[in-house]
């Protein structure tokens, strides 16, 4: 699987849509502190993983400051590979409405998937966690996003970098 796309709309510091086309090889993100270096790492975590989170939690404090009461907003994170002659996009998103008395309602989580063929163009929908599971399975993602070696402690856990590397 090769990651060519990642997007964060309105996910705790970022305001808007925010795409970051990734190129081939390897990508370094950079920024000083506090440029959203960790919330890029915290977004795709939360799309990688199952929910279970207090959402409200999640919702760029600007976009909400920025909308009427009464007004909604999408709040979503996807991620954009290459992998077989296709193309797969997995996004996780909910809408978000502004409530009187500075309170917010949310809706249900959506976790989709969409797999375009490479050479015909077609699209399908796809389960997203189907999707998630069969380009990222469960057994890598957790030895994929750690903050740290100490977390990903490989040489302590005899089974972990064999099963990562199975």
């Amino acid at each position: 699987m090769i990651i060519k796309k990642i997007t964060i709309e309105n996910f705790l510091c970022y305001y808007g849509v925010k795409e970051f086309e990734l190129s081939d090889g390897l990508n370094i993100v950079l920024g000083e502190n506090g440029e959203g270096k960790t919330k890029f790492f915290d977004a795709l975590e939360w799309l990688f993983k199952r929910s279970g989170e207090d959402l409200n939690k999640l919702i760029s404090a600007k976009a909400y400051g920025e909308i009427d009461e009464g007004a909604e907003f999408k709040v979503k994170v996807a991620i954009t590979t290459e992998q077989f002659n296709e193309k797969q996009t997995i996004s996780k998103s909910f809408t978000v409405k502004k409530l009187a008395d500075n309170e917010a309602e949310t809706s249900s989580l959506t976790l989709q998937g969409v797999i375009e063929d490479l050479k015909t163009g077609e699209r399908t929908p796809e389960d997203g966690q189907r999707l998630l599971d069969r380009i990222f399975p469960s057994e890598i993602r957790r030895y994929s996003m750690f903050k740290g070696e100490s977390e990903l402690d490989i040489f302590q856990n005899t089974d972990a970098l064999e099963i990562l590397i199975n």
